[in-house]
C-alpha cells in the first residue's frame, strides 16, 4: 500500500513537472522602463537590462544591441541571415499573449525589415513588439522609446542610446510549485488522517 502510493505522487510529480516545462511562458507582469543613456559604459550592469540569467541586453556607443552574458558586441552576419545578435533572442510585432500567431526574426532583421533590410532601430519606436527568450522560452511585450541614431560618421550623434519599456515575469508561482506545494499538504494530511 505505502509503495503504491509513493508511485502515484511520484508519477503525477513527474507528469505536471514535464508538462510545466514543457509550456511556453508569457510574462503579463508590470511594465518597467530601461533605459542606457549616450556614451554609458555598456558593460556596467547598471546599463544593461538583465532579463534573465541567460540574456542580457545592451549596446555600445553605436550599432545594434546584443547580448553581453554571452557577446561582446553586436554580430552582423550579412546577406542573406542579416544580424545575429542578440543571440538567444527572436522578435516579431505584436502582443505576447498572441505569440502562436506570430512570425518571430531575429532582432537585425526584424527591425531592418528583412536580412537585406537597411536597418532602421528608430521606425520601432512606439510599436508593440514581442520578444521571445529562446533558452527560457519566454514571450514578453516590449516597445521601444527611444534609439539614438548610431555613428557620427554616418550622420548620426552616436552614443548608442536606447529604451523601451517590457513585461517583467509578475509574483504569479509556477504551476510546478503550486503542484508541489499541494502534494506536499496533502501528504501532511493523510499522516495525520493515518495516525488518528
Amino acid at each position: 500500500m505505502r509503495t503504491g502510493l509513493g508511485l502515484v505522487v511520484l508519477g503525477v510529480v513527474l507528469a505536471v513537472s514535464a508538462v510545466a516545462s514543457a509550456a511556453p511562458i508569457v510574462w503579463t507582469g508590470p511594465t518597467m522602463t530601461f533605459t542606457k543613456t549616450n556614451y554609458a559604459d555598456w558593460t556596467l550592469p547598471a546599463n544593461q537590462d538583465r532579463i534573465t540569467d541567460s540574456t542580457w541586453l545592451t549596446r555600445q556607443n553605436a550599432n545594434g544591441i546584443f547580448n553581453i552574458k554571452t557577446e561582446t558586441a553586436s554580430v552582423y552576419g550579412g546577406p542573406p541571415t542579416g544580424g545575429l545578435s542578440p543571440a538567444n533572442t527572436e522578435w516579431a510585432y505584436g502582443n505576447a499573449a498572441d505569440w502562436a500567431t506570430l512570425t518571430f526574426d531575429t532582432w537585425w532583421n526584424w527591425q531592418a525589415g528583412g536580412p537585406l533590410g537597411s536597418g532602421n532601430p528608430p521606425g520601432t519606436i512606439g510599436k508593440d513588439a514581442v520578444l521571445h527568450l529562446i533558452s527560457d522560452d519566454i514571450y514578453l511585450d516590449i516597445k521601444f522609446l527611444s534609439w539614438e541614431k548610431g555613428n557620427p560618421d554616418r550622420g548620426g550623434a552616436g552614443g548608442g542610446g536606447f529604451s523601451y519599456d517590457r513585461s517583467t515575469a509578475g509574483v504569479i508561482p509556477e504551476p510546478a510549485t503550486m503542484t508541489l506545494l499541494g502534494l506536499g499538504l496533502g501528504g501532511i494530511a493523510w499522516l495525520r488522517r493515518r495516525k488518528a
